[in-house]
């Protein structure tokens, strides 16, 4: 059972930034590789209206985002955190997701694997009456909703989630969480797994 706790709303916000996007699936589209209670069929784009003006939906995040939220909660304990701090949610989503998805398609799961990586990119392009930008990213350019990042500017370095941007990326932000990796080694080992920022491999610290 899940019992540690995220640390406040601004947490949960970064949360909400990072897993709506698996439940609503691409932009103007339906589609789900949360494999949670919150399907394609049960997704609500208002919940992304929300979270872009700060405002916490009325949802359970754990029961909603099961994997999520089990993985930020063994992050917190192998970083030895007394709550889900925005750390955590980084070091999943930036560190750990990529390969947890990558074992749910190998053992043969039916999602949209590709679309459902976390990628890091740079804004070239942004279409403000249809609220996109055009990311570069190491995989190719992507589409994606500016939903959550109202302010995007060409130029702008992100990440992204299953084709929304999800928040802006300092190289501030970059050096962070490459320098809090080594407090995850072990779970890399579990998962043989060796993350990477961008085209970077990242250094486990050991």
């Amino acid at each position: 059972m899940i019992s540690m706790e995220m640390e406040n709303s601004a947490a949960k916000l970064l949360f909400l930034r990072y897993a709506l996007p698996s439940t609503v699936g691409r932009v103007g589209e339906l589609g789900s590789c949360s494999g949670d209670v919150i399907t394609a069929s049960k997704a609500d784009p208002a919940l992304v209206d929300q979270v872009s003006h700060g405002v916490l939906p009325d949802i359970d995040l754990r029961s909603n985002f099961r994997v999520a939220s089990a993985w930020c909660e063994l992050i917190a304990k192998e970083m030895r955190r007394d709550s889900i701090d925005k750390d955590v949610i980084r070091a999943y989503f930036w560190l750990i997701h990529n390969a947890v998805i990558d074992r749910r398609a190998n053992l043969g799961e039916k999602f949209d694997h590709a679309a459902c990586r976390v990628r890091f990119g740079n804004i070239v392009g942004v279409d403000g009456e249809k609220k996109t930008a055009t990311v570069e990213t190491p995989d190719g350019e992507l589409t994606c909703s500016t939903s959550f990042l109202r302010d995007a500017s060409k130029g702008d370095r992100v990440a992204t989630h299953f084709d929304y941007v999800t928040e802006r990326v300092s190289p501030e932000l970059e050096r962070r969480m490459s320098s809090l990796s080594g407090e995850l080694a072990g779970l890399y080992r579990k998962l043989d797994y060796s993350p990477k920022i961008g085209n970077k491999r990242m250094k486990m610290g050991v």
